[in-house]
């Protein structure tokens, strides 16, 4: 997660992850009241680690409007991990509209959960997955 604004390039992602949003979309607006998110792909130099393949930014300001940026390797990523992803980020997403900036990686994942009513599964990458994998979060990852 970060905490500051969010550059203005970005191409809009594919449609897995479009998909995904429309899917939830009655879930996201119930979960995250007046927040706005939007998701576009962004740069792969801010993503240097191979399990690296979102963040959520939003400026302290309005932390409300929140922006998460997906990595190009997304676009190559089944929709298992393209919905782990995006759970676990809309996880931080609700941590923050309610004003919690200091949460762990194990707490968005809870958010999520409780969210979607699905399980976050970390898969053989130790990357966010509804597909098969491992739970909780593992512990060699950031807690």
């Amino acid at each position: 997660m970060k905490r500051n604004r969010p550059s203005r390039r970005g191409r809009v992602v594919h449609d897995g992850v479009q998909a995904f949003l429309q899917a939830h979309r009655a879930t996201i607006a119930r979960e995250l009241p007046g927040a706005r998110v939007t998701v576009r792909e962004g740069p792969a130099s801010a993503f240097p680690q191979a399990r690296d393949h979102a963040r959520t930014m939003y400026d302290t300001r309005h932390p409300k409007v929140l922006v998460i940026e997906v990595a190009p390797r997304m676009m190559r990523s089944s929709r298992a991990r393209i919905a782990g992803v995006l759970m676990h980020e809309l996880g931080h997403a609700w941590w923050i509209v309610r004003g919690v900036d200091d949460h762990t990686e194990r707490d968005a994942d809870t958010a999520a959960r409780r969210m979607f009513r699905a399980s976050i599964r970390y898969d053989r990458g130790l990357v966010q997955t509804t597909g098969p994998g491992r739970s909780p979060r593992p512990r060699e990852l950031p807690q």
